[in-house]
């Protein structure tokens, strides 16, 4: 007979059924979501060889297993802290930011009802995500991130994700200079620019940006030099491409994620270290090097400051600021203030804004959130977000390499936030990667150290 089960065939009571399940074989369960998103891209090309398939059926394919991988997860979970006792008045205390994605998903699920508007309610479109996807962002994404504090694991799905991107970045090169492949296009009009298998060039700059700024960050932290080599190429080949699509919002974004890195390693470390200019650095010369090589991003980045001048102004064509940005989010403000509570439901604005700036969303994250499911909605998801960094910024000298790249990652990405829209291809990384933030690695040392070198301690 097996130890384990023999160990059943001993047990006395339901605490010791359920110690034969150790937490690291949760923790390792719950890096799935993660690795199995990381992996979507991937499965969306070799799906595509057999028939053709769209990815947002991928998306749903993934997030349907991830749902319900996490509530076996969490339910198991619960029984085992209780009989362990670990439901201390202490963990209740330090879990406040359950408690504002907790609000935030009751709040889009009271928004739900109130407006019974369901245009898409279980699936995803190539734009649009459903009511359930924002739960399953906030519940399985951020939630199984944040049960993960094996260094390893953290690793393993980092990587993952680092090493997809790079596939996708010598699949679009060979896509523009040698060969097309025809299922990164399941719409005409996504052949203008690099898309990947994204369907829009800008929901592919918010992964692209992701991407940097992980390896960026690692690529300061990590003290292997071997390392370092795998993520400053990763970073040059996903800063390239980025610059390439010309997405200003993007750039914008890894450029406010850079400085972000210079601070968090400041603070983590206590001195200043050179090495964070090396990204900085290299950031500014392809920059330099776009600008040569028929780019039109440095014209879009100065046009940025015209564009704010004519806000200023309140001049009569404001509205066409930031490629009628500015149409959009201030028709968006104005819907707000018309259902500020719980908002208008998921997608419940869109004739509406589409007449009015001719985009159906407002290409603003936070309001978004707002006109969707209200302004309470947004302040709990907003203040979720605060929490985790305030957190880190407390913990910052505990912080390790993988956690220190997710918080960096994120900020990025938080950035980004204020100029574009959700895609259910792409907001799940953000979770994941915030849930990684939340909960620091056990294993640790004064100094962040190389992979090979760390040994592990006991978690606080």
């Amino acid at each position: 007979m097996s130890s384990k089960l023999k160990q059943l065939h001993e047990a006395k009571n339901v605490k010791d059924v359920f110690a034969l399940v150790s937490w690291d074989t949760l923790q390792k369960l719950a890096v799935l979501p993660f690795i199995l998103f990381a992996l979507t891209p991937i499965l969306f090309l070799v799906q595509n060889i057999f028939q053709t398939y769209s990815m947002e059926l991928q998306v749903d394919s993934i997030n349907s297993a991830s749902w319900k991988l996490a509530l076996g997860i969490y339910a198991f979970g619960f029984v085992k802290a209780l009989t362990e006792k670990r439901l201390n008045k202490a963990f209740f205390k330090s879990s406040i930011t359950l408690y504002f994605f907790a609000a935030f998903i009751i709040l889009i699920l009271i928004s739900t009802y109130i407006n019974r508007h369901e245009p898409n309610a279980l699936s995803e479109t190539w734009r649009s995500e459903s009511y359930t996807s924002f739960i399953i962002y906030a519940a399985v994404y951020f939630g199984c991130g944040a049960l993960v504090n094996d260094r390893r694991l953290k690793l393993l799905a980092i990587r993952v994700m680092q090493c997809v991107s790079m596939v996708l970045v010598v699949l679009v090169v060979i896509d523009k200079h040698v060969w097309r492949i025809e299922a990164f296009y399941p719409y005409e009009w996504s052949k203008e620019r690099m898309v990947a298998v994204f369907n829009q060039f800008n929901f592919y700059c918010y992964y692209l940006t992701l991407n940097l700024l992980l390896s960026a960050a690692l690529f300061v932290f990590l003290k292997s030099w071997k390392w370092r080599i795998f993520d400053g190429v990763c970073f040059i080949m996903n800063t390239w491409i980025l610059m390439r699509d010309d997405t200003l919002g993007c750039f914008i974004a890894g450029g406010f994620g850079l400085i972000f890195l210079i601070i968090i390693q400041r603070l983590h470390d206590g001195k200043f270290n050179k090495i964070v200019l090396v990204p900085v650095g290299a950031y500014l010369f392809l920059f330099v090097l776009n600008m040569f090589t028929g780019s039109d991003l440095l014209g879009s980045f100065l046009g940025m400051f015209g564009d704010m001048k004519k806000i200023a102004t309140n001049a009569p064509d404001a509205a066409e600021a930031g490629t009628k940005r500015w149409a959009l989010w201030t028709n968006t403000v104005s819907y707000i203030k018309e259902r500020p509570f719980f908002g208008f439901g998921n997608e419940g604005i869109a004739q509406r804004l589409h007449l009015a700036a001719d985009n159906s969303r407002p290409h603003n994250e936070y309001l978004q959130y707002a006109v969707f499911f209200g302004i309470p909605a947004a302040l709990m998801y907003i203040s979720a977000v605060f929490s985790i960094y305030l957190r880190g910024l407390k913990r910052r000298k505990l912080l390790d390499a993988f956690t220190l790249a997710a918080f960096t990652a994120a900020f990025g990405y938080l950035v980004s936030a204020f100029f574009g829209n959700t895609t259910c291809m792409v907001a799940p990384y953000l979770f994941c990667l915030l849930g990684f933030a939340y909960r620091p690695c056990k294993e640790r040392s004064n100094a962040v150290a190389d992979e090979s070198s760390e040994k592990p301690e006991p978690e606080n």
